[in-house]
């Protein structure tokens, strides 16, 4: 996972969208999302992700013809490593817009003033949300092969 990525779902600085109050939940021991309690992760975590792996090679005759085959289960979650996380939602991710003249007295060296202080009660807004259903379960495949 990310750096970026862990440091936000260690520290709990994400959210996601409970439809029930039209606002986004921020990740906590005791989150709850159209109430059912999901706790940090914000969704359903998934148990049975168990991928064995097998595979075999074996010489036949002593020479060069080998017998191979394997089997693997693989498992896929799509919602991470992109760039729609739950650490760039609201109130973590905010789209704010500077006006400035070119009128005396300003100065780059000044700076930018502060961003607004976070407010997880405040309604959505801005351009970028990402909504994820809590009862998402990750995909698999199945894939084997035999070879001579």
């Amino acid at each position: 996972m990310h750096p970026a990525r862990l440091a936000a779902a260690v520290h709990d600085r994400q959210s996601n969208f409970d439809p029930s109050t039209g606002r986004f939940v921020v990740a906590s021991s005791d989150a709850t999302i159209a109430g059912v309690q999901y706790g940090r992760g914000l969704q359903v975590t998934p148990k049975k992700d168990f991928a064995p792996r097998v595979g075999f090679a074996y010489s036949m005759f002593g020479g060069k013809t080998v017998l191979r085959g394997g089997y693997g289960i693989f498992w896929n979650n799509p919602l991470t490593g992109t760039s729609s996380s739950k650490a760039q939602n609201p109130p973590f991710l905010l789209s704010q817009s500077f006006t400035t003249t070119f009128a005396p007295g300003r100065r780059l060296s000044d700076g930018l003033p502060p961003p607004p202080a976070l407010n997880p009660a405040a309604p959505p807004s801005g351009t970028t949300r990402s909504l994820f259903d809590p009862q998402f379960y990750d995909g698999y495949a199945q894939q084997w092969n035999f070879n001579i």
